[in-house]
């Protein structure tokens, strides 16, 4: 059976650590856009309501002058 030295140990360690670092930060930088897409989506969905609610309000307003 071969001697491994400590240095390559150290290395592959190191080498596991930072992947998983990386991985970490992936994922995070992953659930941040998901969570400012529901965000965005939500806050469209809330100006588009308002739109419309605003629209079918100037649309009867224009019907009852008629």
């Amino acid at each position: 059976m071969a001697v491994i030295k400590s240095e390559v140990i150290s290395a592959v360690v190191e080498s596991y650590v930072k992947a998983a670092q990386q991985s970490l930060a992936n994922w995070k930088m992953l659930s941040f856009a998901y969570t400012v897409n529901v965000m965005d989506l939500s806050f469209v969905h809330a100006h588009a309501f308002v739109f419309n609610r605003s629209l079918a309000e100037t649309l009867r307003a224009a019907k009852a002058q008629s």
